[in-house]
């Protein structure tokens, strides 16, 4: 015979059961929501299987310029990491983009909260940018998720806001970051521009069949990011890819040939010398890149991205820089 069992409840147990859940649910709930409005704004943008997340670090940066202007005696350093860099890093656990990001801004704090309350305002046509650039960056060359950062520039960094037109951009090593510093009177342009360069970035570490560090490995890697922008975005011009003079190209070839390694002198050649222009590992890389192009038209970045520097080099007008002398 089937036995039947019915489990009885007392009924002021089983509303105790219910209440017991609702409170549990709506703990959940509210750590839910709390875990929300503690983290960075963000939006998701998909395409064809890649998904990128756009996280604003605005609000935070607001944060950090009230505290330091409510308590002068405040430290910089550790607001900035309370407020700043820990959000940032409870999206991810990428600390390779340099000193620039996790460096407390000491300086025109009420400019930096000035400037900050101004980008809050526009950030919707700036999300808009940022949305189109991803996207049409992954139509020409497909790559994989990416976490990409916005937050407003340090108002003292005047370099970038008269040299690069107000925005600023870093990828982090492993790939999958992308950090963008903007200020107010950033050009639209140069943001897509800028964008498009550490995208490839992006790829291209993942990519690159080799990569060892090497000077003329990073003077490719930028000169093949200027490539990709280039030619997403043509109409820009970048005072970066300028030509090089004959007589400055020939030192700088020479440089670079006799110095492999030597990281101070990729630096040199970045930030210029009294030997060096401006810009100089940026210009190179670019120049070896239009002659690689000009004799491989029908090759598509997907193709020219993963290739090693040795194989750019050797069919360029640069194969000077890979023969012993």
């Amino acid at each position: 015979m089937r036995r039947y069992f019915i489990i009885f409840i007392p009924f002021f147990i089983l509303i105790l059961m219910l209440v017991s859940c609702d409170d549990e649910k709506d703990d959940q709930l509210d750590q839910s929501k709390e875990n929300e409005e503690t983290l960075p704004k963000q939006f998701e943008v998909s395409y064809e299987g890649q998904t990128f997340q756009v996280i604003s670090l605005f609000d935070e940066m607001l944060e950090y310029a009230n505290n330091i202007l409510n308590d002068e005696d405040a430290d910089k350093e550790q607001v900035y990491r309370d407020t700043v860099v820990e959000p940032f890093l409870e999206i991810t656990d990428s600390d390779s983009l340099g000193d620039s990001f996790f460096s407390a801004p000491k300086a025109q704090i009420e400019k930096l909260k000035d400037h900050t309350t101004e980008m809050v305002e526009n950030v919707d046509d700036i999300d808009t940018i940022v949305e189109e650039v991803l996207i049409n960056a992954a139509k020409e060359l497909p790559g994989h998720d990416l976490k990409v950062f916005i937050m407003p520039m340090h108002p003292d960094n005047h370099f970038a806001v008269y040299n690069m037109e107000g925005v600023a951009g870093v990828a982090s090593f492993s790939g999958d970051v992308i950090l963008l510093e903007i200020d107010p009177s950033f050009n639209n342009e140069m943001l897509e521009y800028a964008l498009a360069h550490e995208y490839h970035h992006t790829v291209a570490l993942r990519e690159q069949k080799e990569f060892d560090e090497s000077v003329i490995d990073m003077v490719l890697l930028e000169g093949k990011a200027d490539a990709f922008a280039n030619m997403l975005y043509p109409r820009k011009e970048i005072p970066w890819t300028e030509p090089l003079l004959d007589e400055e190209m020939e030192v700088i070839l020479k440089t670079v040939k006799e110095n492999p390694y030597d990281l101070s002198i990729y630096s040199e050649l970045q930030y210029g010398t009294g030997e060096y222009p401006k810009w100089a590992n940026y210009r190179l890389g670019y120049a070896i890149m239009e002659s690689y192009l000009n004799e491989k038209e029908d090759m598509l970045p997907a193709e020219w991205t993963k290739l090693s520097s040795e194989e750019i080099i050797t069919d360029s007008e640069y194969g000077q820089l890979l023969n012993e002398d």
